[in-house]
């Protein structure tokens, strides 16, 4: 029985993983449609008290005209509440879409303070080493922050309710997906997309 639990998790994690790939092609397409700039760019345009745009999406909302109504892509079966979801949407999703268990990293919305504050939205030509560069992760919150270090276990994350066997799969700039242990230095993942 043990074995057989321990094959489920392995599965579930694939399962996973399939899932971020399927995200990252999706992501791609998107770019290619967006002269190369991320879901949720921010443009010249007014911001709300908290400095996020009254009119903006989040990346799971951009990326959803791609999934061709196949919203299971966003939920990972090892997520127990995909449900906890935190920011869809500041209105609620038009799709009436209510979960995901992926957060993307805030850098990676709308480039960094200085730039987005200028309406400079990040570009994949604004990646550098995308190979080091941590764009999404399993989790529950959007924005992410500017660091890290909220997903950390070190720091006693709230952004993440549950892993696969102590591991996270990781979406990175140049879209290849890996896995990483929560207990590994998470604060230290790259962040910015722009800056080493």
């Amino acid at each position: 029985m043990p074995s057989l639990g321990r094959f489920s998790a392995i599965a579930e994690q694939t399962h996973c993983k399939s899932n971020v790939k399927q995200l990252a092609s999706l992501f791609s397409i998107y770019c290619e449609d967006y002269a190369g700039y991320f879901p949720y760019g921010v443009g010249t345009l007014d911001f709300v008290s908290n400095q996020i745009p009254t009119t903006s999406l989040s990346p799971q909302e951009l990326l959803y005209d791609y999934t061709s109504g196949h919203k299971e892509v966003y939920t990972c079966p090892t997520d127990p509440t995909p449900e906890n979801y935190w920011w869809w949407r500041y209105r609620g999703h038009p799709n009436g879409v209510t979960a995901s268990s992926y957060m993307f990293c805030e850098n990676g919305l709308y480039g960094n303070a200085a730039s987005w504050r200028a309406g400079q939205p990040i570009s994949v030509y604004n990646i550098l080493t995308p190979r080091t560069y941590v764009y999404m992760t399993d989790g529950r919150c959007l924005p992410n922050g500017w660091t890290w270090r909220n997903i950390d276990e070190n720091y006693g994350s709230s952004r993440i309710d549950w892993n696969h066997s102590e591991y996270l799969n990781l979406l990175y700039g140049d879209l290849h997906v890996e896995d990483k242990w929560i207990y590994d230095d998470l604060a230290g993942m790259r962040r910015r997309a722009d800056q080493l």
